[in-house]
């Protein structure tokens, strides 16, 4: 089995402070990586010079050309930022230099199919958002080739949950303590076998050969991180909670070990990396003053659980009060046109649309909260829906079915599509509505912190849960999509998109998009999916990766958007979508 590595660090980011562990935490993971006889390994520092996007990228593509590699291990640690929940690491020139970063969703959907068995990515780095518009404005490299074989395995590690920052900090107990990266101190010490109850021993040949597979790495970084913390028994409150998306099978491991101890690699002795024990849901831990993070945005201090939503624990979610609260249904039940748009948490102030009958329905819902819409076409017509905040959003109204969205603090951040109960759909889906519900809920919740995570049995579990008699639940296949896509598991996809094509005529873009119709194309305005674009706002990064492209009149709109789950645009892309109808570039 032949391994290789990339490794990068970089301190200095652009004209954000310096950080003081990122290099140092980069030749930590080089060690590691050297003393698995991994070859070659890559390492890129901004020690002797800046690094650039273009060496990273020479680098990766050598290795794939070279074609006889069974894994990848790509190490980052440095600034990093998301924007529309999407990962950036920042390189020596960001953010001034818009294309100095890499475009960690991209890079992984090409590392997916460029021939590799299997990538691992690795982060840590700040997953918050970007402060100023120079920030903002970052795109970012793809670090991987375009290849088209068949999809493998990529595994990511982040050292921090969505929106939330990277700590480095001073240990209090130990005189003149530098301050050291929390994620990658507790990541060296796992990889190189130190806790015995990671490594799995097997006879190989007569001999006992030790692994560290990805589950229980996953799974023993969280606690591991909150006891660091408990045990430094720092003052200024913090709560990192590590997060991980793995797709390779049980059987994958990322580290070999052949003695117990697993060698120095330069760590700290044993005695100040105990072994961590089960850490109580939502306990709370605690950092010194000298703790630095992410100077991009401050972090936020609240408690967050490390308890990852699944189909199968819908009780325990991070957040309880939203996922309840978008398991409730509001809004009307049917129009007589049996199609229309509810929205609570905001009002409608305008709307446009092609040649349908769209107008503000009466009734005991307020003014702005309830559209009817007639004459809708099969598959569907796009619809903008203009809220009194200014942004602007486009969805499609879908014949049978009422379409009810969510807004919280001026972010779209649910759409479900539910039948009216004034059509042949309705009864096969009353039988199913509280279970179909809750499953949207716990799916749409989970996507706010980042994405919604499937593991083992829950794949197949959620893909026979969401199933109707006549195709599938499209709001809740559309996040099914982006879960299987994580796992790459296009199959499943390409059969979600296949049942939403015989049921409603099309698939909605997002799925089309993630199960390959529409790789390599460009798209024109009269062969569009249900929906014009990505409706959430995570497809709008992987349409380069997948090498597709807006008709022109749409593509100014990707800048344009507004933060939100869900597409959101700001009072110019609505400007810009209002000619497109008016046009007759959008129906």
């Amino acid at each position: 089995m032949r391994r290789a590595a990339v490794v990068i660090g970089i301190d200095k980011t652009g004209d954000l402070p310096r950080l003081k562990d990122a290099a140092r935490g980069a030749r930590l993971m080089e060690a590691w990586a050297r003393s698995q006889k991994m070859d070659p390994v890559h390492v890129f520092t901004d020690e002797a010079g800046p690094v650039e996007a273009g060496q990273i990228k020479k680098a990766v593509a050598r290795l794939v050309e070279a074609g006889n590699l069974s894994q990848l291990v790509v190490y980052f640690a440095g600034h990093g930022v998301n924007i529309q929940r999407q990962e950036y690491w920042l390189l020596s020139d960001a953010p001034e230099d818009s294309q100095a970063a890499v475009n960690v969703a991209t890079s992984a959907a090409l590392a997916a199919t460029c021939g590799i068995p299997h990538v691992v990515l690795i982060s840590d780095a700040c997953r918050t958002a970007p402060e100023g518009i120079r920030a903002q404005s970052i795109r970012g490299s793809e670090i991987f080739p375009n290849r088209e074989e068949d999809a493998r395995p990529v595994d990511q590690f982040f050292a921090c949950q969505l929106g939330k920052p990277s700590h480095e900090v001073r240990d209090p107990a130990v005189t003149s303590a530098e301050f050291r990266a929390l994620y990658t101190q507790a990541l060296v010490p796992a990889l190189a076998g130190r806790r015995p109850t990671l490594v799995e021993w097997t006879q190989e040949g007569g001999a006992r050969a030790g692994h560290i597979h990805l589950r229980p790495l996953r799974d023993h970084l969280s606690s591991a991180m909150a006891a660091e913390l408990a045990r430094l028994n720092l003052q200024t409150r913090v709560i990192q909670v590590p997060v991980a998306t793995i797709s390779s099978d049980p059987p994958a491991w990322i580290s070999s070990v052949d003695v117990l101890a697993g060698g120095s690699l330069g760590l700290a002795p044993d005695a100040a990396l105990v072994m961590p024990g089960p850490r109580a849901p939502g306990a709370q831990v605690w950092a010194d003053r000298s703790v630095t993070r992410s100077p991009i945005l401050p972090a936020d201090v609240a408690p967050l659980s490390a308890t990852r939503p699944t189909t199968g624990a819908i009780a325990h979610t991070a957040n309880t009060d939203l996922t309840g609260l978008l398991a409730q249904p509001f809004g009307p039940s049917h129009h007589e046109t049996q199609c229309g748009f509810a929205v609570r948490g905001a009002r409608i102030v305008d709307f446009a649309c092609g040649s349908i009958h769209v107008g503000f329905a009466t009734g005991q819902l307020a003014h702005g909260e309830d559209l009817r819409v007639g004459g809708a076409p099969r598959p569907g017509a796009n619809v903008l829906l203009v809220m009194d905040t200014g942004a602007g959003v486009v969805l499609p109204a879908i014949p049978d079915f009422m379409c009810r969205l969510t807004f919280a603090e001026d972010e779209l951040i649910d759409v479900a599509y539910e039948p009216s109960d004034n059509t042949a759909r309705w009864t096969d889906f009353q039988a199913r509505a509280a279970d179909l519900r809750m499953l949207r809920a716990v799916a749409a919740e989970a996507m706010t912190r980042g994405s919604f995570q499937l593991d083992g049995d829950e794949v197949l579990d959620l893909a026979r849960r969401m199933q109707l008699a006549k195709g599938i639940d499209p709001g809740l296949g559309l996040y099914a999509a982006y879960a299987y896509h994580d796992l790459q598991r296009r199959d499943l996809i390409r059969q979600m998109g296949a049942y939403m094509r015989g049921d409603l005529g099309e698939a909605l873009f997002d799925v089309a998009l993630l199960a390959g119709f529409l790789d390599k194309q460009q798209l024109a305005t009269a062969d569009l999916p249900l929906g014009p674009f990505p409706l959430l706002s995570k497809g709008w990064t992987l349409m380069r990766a997948f090498d597709v492209r807006l008709p022109e009149p749409l593509r100014k709109l990707e800048a344009l958007r507004l933060p939100s789950l869900w597409t959101l645009f700001d009072a110019a892309g609505v400007d810009v979508l209002r000619r497109c109808f008016a046009n007759g570039e959008l129906q």
